[in-house]
């Protein structure tokens, strides 16, 4: 009995020591070489005041991180984002566009201006900076019916563009974003809109500008100043972010606080939406939080190659193969998160596909997700030509070049009539019979 007792406590003790060996133990995130170990928290999306919000890669258009993207929201004055853009890509930086009435005394009450008289004379480039930089309805206006001829068919062309540069659910008004119930977007929307407006370089060179003096004085002789009101790329402002590339702020009671910014490093440029803000401080604040977590947080990859093949398709009526592989027609280039994720590729693609098929044709395509995001879309093509098969030939009874039949057929008639002939006779030998069988 006593050594029984004895034999338990190494047995416990050993038990004691195999649960200290399997406790638990808690391991830090690896920390990337771009962002310090003390830096941590920037991994994580930031607390915003913005009741929409979107960050993407201006690359790709890839969304990061977003706070009810697609809500209906008024955009106050970044709409001359929009306004801007189709400006550039229809107008003549050098047209002179005299002031009317219209552009002088007939925006709304409130509205912000460059303040202009009826008569003055500027060229299109003059009133793009006025736009931009001092955000001026009346240059708006001027612009508007410069471009389209009356800011009625400005707005019709407004809403156009916005269409075709990826906006979904947005409707402008007018050219200048001063409040109307039926003039909204969302921060998808203005986010596709600003990377369009950003891949032309004279937009780039504008809302970079940090101040503007090639302006003809006023009626009175005074000498026109116009600093960019967008502290965000002001160097000497405390709300000043390095790197920042541009782009503008907005204003009305309904929209409160509005922002489009964006920054630029190691070759990586991102674009903030920030709607319904409480300031504009609080805006430029927020803008530079999201920036900062988009640079530290994400990476830039090539997660598939150009001729990747990802399915394969059958082939009807194919002459050389009976399918075919669908492959990626491009590099699949985003950013991902530094903390590794797992994308998965979705592929679109039919059960089979009729011949021919020419290089290059596309056969489907494929959407990359991170859980349910996609982050990527490509097409998949054909990688070679498949021709279509040849109707077979059916041989002739009579050869083209001979009015003779041919040997086979005569066999085959031959023995036709000796069919015939041999039922004949057994016909014939019956009718004999029977003739014999009732003679009287």
């Amino acid at each position: 009995m006593m050594k029984k007792k004895l034999l338990v406590i190494p047995v416990l003790i050993l038990y004691i020591l195999a649960l200290a060996a399997y406790t638990p133990v808690a391991y830090a995130e690896p920390t990337s070489n771009d962002t310090p170990a003390d830096d941590a928290t920037v991994l994580s999306p930031p607390t915003v005041s913005a009741k929409n919000v979107i960050l993407i890669d201006a690359k790709t258009g890839n969304t990061l991180y977003s706070i009810n993207p697609h809500q209906k929201a008024y955009p106050a004055s970044i709409t001359k984002i929009l306004t801007a853009a189709i400006a550039l890509e229809q107008g003549n930086l050098k047209d002179v566009v005299t002031i009317d009435e219209e552009a002088s005394l007939g925006i709304p009450d409130g509205s912000s201006a460059v303040v202009m008289d009826k008569g003055e004379q500027f060229t299109l480039e003059q009133l793009l900076y006025g736009l931009m930089l001092v955000s001026g309805n009346d240059a708006a206006v001027a612009i508007a019916k410069h471009i389209s001829g009356t800011t009625d068919e400005f707005v019709n062309l407004m809403n156009q563009k916005a269409k075709e540069w990826g906006a979904k659910n947005s409707h402008f008004a007018n050219p200048h974003g001063f409040h109307n119930d039926e003039h909204y977007t969302t921060a998808y929307d203005m986010a596709m809109i600003a990377r369009h407006a950003m891949i032309i370089p004279k937009f780039r060179d504008i809302v970079s500008t940090t101040l503007y003096l090639d302006i003809p004085k006023t009626l009175r002789g005074d000498q026109r100043r116009w600093d960019n009101i967008n502290f965000f790329v002001q160097p000497n402002s405390k709300y000043y972010y390095k790197g920042a590339t541009g782009i503008k702020t907005g204003y009305t009671n309904q929209a409160r606080h509005t922002l489009v910014a964006s920054a630029q490093r190691n070759g990586t440029e991102l674009i903030a939406v920030l709607m319904g803000e409480p300031s504009k401080p609080v805006a430029w604040k927020d803008a530079a939080a999201l920036m900062d977590y988009g640079f530290n947080a994400f990476t830039r990859k090539i997660i598939a190659t150009k001729g990747t093949p990802l399915g394969t398709v059958n082939i009807t009526n194919g002459s050389t193969s009976e399918s075919i592989e669908a492959v990626l027609d491009r590099d699949i280039e985003i950013m991902i998160p530094k903390v590794s994720e797992i994308i998965q590729p979705s592929v679109h693609l039919p059960s089979s596909i009729t011949a021919p098929i020419n290089e290059g044709d596309v056969l489907g395509s494929v959407d990359y997700m991170i859980g349910k995001q996609k982050v990527a879309s490509a097409n998949l093509i054909a990688p070679q030509s498949i021709t279509a098969k040849q109707a077979e030939a059916i041989p002739p009874l009579v050869t083209a070049n001979s009015n003779s039949t041919t040997s086979s057929t005569w066999w085959q008639i031959s023995l036709v009539l000796i069919i015939v002939a041999a039922l004949w006779m057994l016909y014939s030998l019956k009718k004999s019979h029977d003739n014999d069988t009732y003679r009287f």
